[in-house]
């Protein structure tokens, strides 16, 4: 796990974007935190584990959480829900990423109100897009 929010080049401010990601492949997320970091926008933190991501936005709420829907042990949806369900986290957006495609999971997803639902694979163009989009119709989160 990366310390939260702190990127390893050690430069960052008050005015960057917190963005947590939860994703039990490492790399993956590991590469998405690096490029957010490299934008210069965003602060990035890791979490591998679903319950680990939990537990990291409620001590340390994000500006948004990218959040992959296959997980070992708690899976992306449980965490989506326990998200919703509690008063400081409930307000975070939440983009979730997935290798599913089924309208079943899209259904269930959609039913915590998950703000995006992108498929796997993603390019990082894209995904930046995503995010800023995301951020840009919650500005109260991305204030500080």
């Amino acid at each position: 796990m990366l310390s939260p929010y702190f990127p390893a080049h050690g430069r960052h401010t008050n005015l960057m974007g917190k963005i947590l990601v939860i994703d039990d492949e490492a790399e993956f997320g590991l590469a998405v935190c690096r490029g957010l970091e490299a934008t210069g926008k965003y602060r990035a933190g890791l979490a591998t584990r679903g319950a680990e991501g939990l537990e990291m936005a409620r001590r340390h709420p994000p500006d948004l959480i990218l959040l992959d829907v296959r997980m070992p042990g708690m899976d992306g949806l449980t965490v989506l829900k326990r998200l919703k369900e509690q008063a400081e986290t409930m307000a975070i957006p939440v983009l979730l990423l997935t290798a599913l495609t089924d309208e079943h999971t899209r259904q269930q997803a959609a039913q915590y109100y998950n703000d995006d639902y992108i498929e796997k694979p993603v390019s990082f163009h894209v995904l930046l897009e995503k995010i800023e989009k995301t951020l840009a119709t919650h500005p109260q989160r991305h204030a500080a």
